[in-house]
């Protein structure tokens, strides 16, 4: 038997001393796990969190969802973002649902795509036709509420933007090449509430 011949005290200093080996032990295996930790956590940003589909929508890879301060100018992997750091302070982001002519910083409507939110960009050469400004108007009034009662639509100008209109929300974007109610109504349908934070 181990203890057999050994007295109280030094039975005890024996399981003292194997206590000390086993948490030593576990100090030793910390800084593997903080580096699988780290390796799952970056794996995780670099991934896909959108479900394709036949409709024609395009995944994106995940950029986080890191709150950074108000005035931080935010350098996204992908453009316009779909993911990322974002502003999070009352009256600056997320901002509420509408439809703005002028352009919003994607630092603030990021936000809303982690809301669930779909943000309509547009961006026209020189100024935007009036009738143009109608539709998009029209797309606003026209979107049906979320399962939350409220619409969750932003639709902004984005300067440089390569088409004449995208769709995002959270890991997902779509081009059109022309302002296509049905089709914008159809994205958002879709993908509202799809962001990672089930919000009003």
């Amino acid at each position: 038997m181990l203890f057999e011949g050994m007295g109280s005290v030094e039975v005890i200093r024996h399981n003292r001393k194997t206590r000390a080996e086993r948490f030593v032990r576990s100090l030793n295996s910390l800084p593997l796990c903080a580096i699988g930790l780290l390796i799952v956590a970056q794996s995780a940003c670099d991934t896909v969190t959108c479900v394709p589909d036949a409709s024609g929508d395009r995944c994106v890879p995940n950029e986080g969802a890191t709150h950074v301060p108000v005035g931080t100018v935010v350098t996204y992997r992908t453009n316009p973002p779909a993911s990322g750091p974002h502003y999070s302070a009352a009256g600056v982001a997320p901002v509420p649902a509408g439809f703005y002519e002028d352009a919003l910083g994607p630092e603030r409507w990021v936000h809303n795509l982690e809301h669930g939110y779909v943000v309509v960009l547009y961006d026209c050469s020189g100024d935007c036709d009036s009738a143009f400004l109608d539709d998009l108007q029209a797309l606003f009034d026209q979107t049906p509420p979320s399962q939350f009662g409220n619409k969750k639509i932003v639709i902004t100008r984005y300067p440089g933007l390569q088409i004449p209109i995208m769709a995002v929300a959270w890991d997902v974007q779509r081009d059109f090449a022309s302002f296509d109610m049905d089709g914008l109504l159809a994205f958002y349908i879709r993908r509202v509430d799809g962001g990672p934070e089930l919000v009003p």
